[in-house]
């Protein structure tokens, strides 16, 4: 309860700091709406959950929607599932998530990414990893994107979250490149420190587009003795 005062005196000083204050432990609004949710646990209220284009829980692209994965590269990927196209409000999402380090968009996408997996059809999962980014993009962002995502998938209590998988190869950004650019830049840019061998790994990515990064992270999980590869990403990007 002193806590309490303690905050609300240090808050009555500062407008800013109080309105967050409030925010962050006593009011549950919709992240799009702005509206009070029902519960804690929720970050958008049911009607904007409702208006959302989503796909349908547990579909695989490479087995329901051929259309889209024949343009995704995925020789060495065994399953592919997203959450939604890049689009509104994923793409307000996804940029607040990767740049300005926003955990509530964080948080709301990697339950959506958890509520996918847990009605999948994939096998069980052994081992969880991020889409690593390079040292130097690391220091300058200050967290990977993929791991903030990956604090908040815990389907299968079967499944250990894995940090093996390194960035070598500090790399242009891949939409910045035409397709031939991609496959160049992805040579040699991931290595697995560690085994995994006879495991069937989980890769969590924010964005597919052409699915050049994610199978060359994932033949490098084979090569190191993983059985299978399944990406799972917050959205697909339509690469022309």
């Amino acid at each position: 309860m002193y806590a309490f005062y303690d905050a609300y005196f240090i808050a009555s000083k500062n407008k800013d700091f109080f309105l967050q204050f409030i925010n962050k432990y006593f009011n549950n609004d919709c992240l799009l709406c702005d509206s009070r949710t029902e519960h804690n646990a929720k970050l958008l209220c049911d009607l904007c959950m409702s208006d959302l284009d989503l796909y349908p829980l547990g579909s695989d692209l490479l087995y329901s929607y051929s259309s889209i994965s024949s343009h995704i590269i995925h020789d060495a990927i065994t399953g592919i599932a997203v959450v939604s196209n890049y689009q509104w409000p994923f793409e307000q999402w996804i940029p607040q998530m990767k740049f300005h380090n926003h955990i509530n968009s964080a948080k709301l996408m990697g339950q959506m990414l958890n509520e996918h997996l847990a009605n999948s059809l994939w096998p069980t999962i052994d081992l969880i990893t991020p889409m690593p980014i390079h040292s130097q993009r690391l220091l300058q962002r200050g967290y990977n994107q993929a791991e903030l995502l990956c604090k908040f998938i815990n389907y299968s209590s079967h499944s250990t979250l894995f940090h093996g998988l390194t960035r070598t190869k500090y790399t242009q950004p891949q939409t910045e490149l035409n397709k031939i650019e991609r496959k160049q830049n992805m040579k040699q840019a991931f290595a697995c420190e560690n085994t995994v061998q006879g495991k069937t790994v989980l890769l969590v990515d924010d964005v597919i587009t052409t699915g050049h990064t994610a199978n060359a992270a994932a033949q490098e999980l084979l090569n190191s003795g993983a059985t299978a590869v399944y990406l799972v990403a917050v959205a697909i990007r339509k690469y022309n």
